[in-house]
């Protein structure tokens, strides 16, 4: 990488991509634990912190950007044949083997519900027909890679206007919706409206980025700095009229402020910040980033796990039994540990596969 005072290269980004989506991960884990755990403490600095970690659904937003990025790059240089196949390959075991365990005690142990109920579940359909579904983001992210060809086509053809007109179309869509008077009654619309129509723009706008800038181009932090200001701009007019939902707003602003953290990471990176400790900076600069990359390169599974630990766990009410610090230890302990074994199955299968392509 090559300092730059004022801007970093977009390739200084993707080389980063593990390491973002390790922070992103972290960010969420920590997020959620305080949202179903909480934490004791009357602390400046933790107060501080907890209003930090309160925004971690932010972390999502940067998932959604940089898949909108790597597919981008993903398509470019596979078929579309090619695309779905790697899609497939990344997230089936993983998801498959999580989710199914999962929806296996809440369909069959915990809640009853049975067969139906755990096909609906495991298919990712129940996020889009009720409230229900732990994991939604996956509900989520699998329509994005379905239909990404085409958005990925469209761009193309477009030279990036139809996704520039994607973005805009869902943001007005979503301020629309957060007129009180016009908001839809059904609570099933005002699900799809919160997490799927308002986070559409932020996944796009990866798409926008990666077709539009060369790896090679510098990315000043004024640009950042210019959508962040307006989006808070946008969040403090909200606050002022009675008649908006500010929440969205706030999404967004919440959003772009969490890219401005990346871009901050990835300058200090740039610019080998912990290199400056005496004696051991290089190193712990080194031993971070390859712990991060490790965690950034089974981000997916960690989300999943933990997110069907904390529910499982949830759904027994047992939170007071123990101190919230002993909680937060064991989930995150448990959560890594299922993780490691997961990416050693998923790797023991990847090599049973290609033995048996081999044989054939």
């Amino acid at each position: 990488m090559t300092p730059n005072k004022k801007s970093i290269s977009w390739n200084d980004f993707l080389n980063c991509r593990l390491e973002i989506f390790a922070l992103a991960a972290i960010w969420i884990v920590l997020f959620h634990l305080q949202m179903y755990i909480g934490w004791k403490s009357n602390n400046i600095v933790a107060v501080m912190l907890q209003k930090f970690l309160s925004a971690g659904a932010s972390g999502v937003d940067i998932f959604l950007f940089f898949s909108g990025v790597g597919l981008f790059y993903s398509m470019k240089k596979n078929t579309i044949k090619e695309f779905y196949k790697n899609r497939f390959l990344r997230i089936a075991f993983s998801y498959f083997s999580i989710a199914g365990c999962y929806y296996f005690w809440d369909n069959f142990i915990y809640t009853k519900e049975g067969v139906l109920s755990y096909l609906l579940d495991l298919s990712t359909i129940t996020w889009w027909i009720s409230e229900e579904g732990a994991l939604w983001y996956m509900s989520f992210i699998v329509v994005l890679y379905l239909i990404y060809p085409l958005l990925f086509s469209w761009n193309q053809k477009t030279n990036s206007k139809s996704t520039l007109c994607i973005i805009i179309g869902f943001m007005l869509i979503s301020v629309l919706f957060s007129v009180k008077g016009l908001r839809i009654p059904f609570n099933i619309l005002d699900m799809r409206y919160e997490k799927f129509i308002s986070r559409v723009p932020i996944f796009m706008l990866g798409l926008y980025t990666a077709g539009n800038l060369k790896k090679s181009e510098r990315v000043p932090i004024k640009s950042l700095i210019y959508f962040t200001v307006m989006s808070g701009g946008a969040l403090i007019i909200a606050k002022m009229c009675p008649w908006l939902e500010v929440k969205i707003f706030k999404r967004w602003c919440n959003g772009l402020l969490a890219l401005c953290l990346v871009y901050l990471y990835v300058w200090q990176k740039n610019r080998q910040i912990l290199a400056i400790i005496p004696c051991v900076g290089i190193g712990l600069s080194e031993t971070v980033r390859r712990l991060l990359e490790i965690i950034g390169k089974y981000s997916l599974e960690v989300y999943l796990i933990h997110v069907c630990i904390l529910k499982a766990i949830d759904a027994y009410n047992v939170w007071t039994s123990l101190p919230w610090y002993i909680w937060w230890l064991m989930v995150v302990v448990v959560t890594y540990m299922i993780t490691w074994v997961i990416s050693k199955l998923r790797k023991l299968v990847t090599l049973c596969m290609k033995f048996y392509r081999r044989q054939t």
